[in-house]
């Protein structure tokens, strides 16, 4: 598995690899809880039939939806999560002026090791 986050404008990428696996009911009701109301009601009401909608019936049904729940909802059973354990993170970096880079910390025997290549 394999995460990456590029910020073009900062000419800069993490890409994060690693083992994903479910989350315990545990981990998943400590995430869900710490998302925003936004967050917590998207998991609701954006199904694939509402996605479909038009805009202002997409509007219409959210603004029902939370009108008849409000913000304070429990995961779905329909919700899960997930964690990605690292076992590679790759941080590069690129500039108009100068040759790029990576470092890299790779996971081994329970240490992080470094290091540093052409990007």
């Amino acid at each position: 598995m394999a995460l990456v986050m590029f910020l073009e404008d900062a000419a800069r990428q993490l890409v994060v690899q690693g083992v994903a696996r479910r989350m315990t009911a545990e981990e998943a009701a400590i995430a869900y809880g710490q998302r925003s109301a936004y967050l917590r009601r998207l998991a609701w009401v954006n199904t694939p039939e509402v996605a479909a909608l038009d805009v202002d019936e997409r509007r219409s049904r959210w603004s029902a939806f939370g009108a008849a729940h409000g913000d304070d909802l429990a995961a779905p059973e329909s919700w899960a999560g997930f964690v990605v354990e690292p076992t590679r993170l790759t941080f590069w970096s690129g500039a108009a002026d100068a040759p790029s880079r990576r470092v890299e910390y790779t996971l081994s025997d329970a240490r992080w090791r470094e290091s540093v290549r052409a990007g």
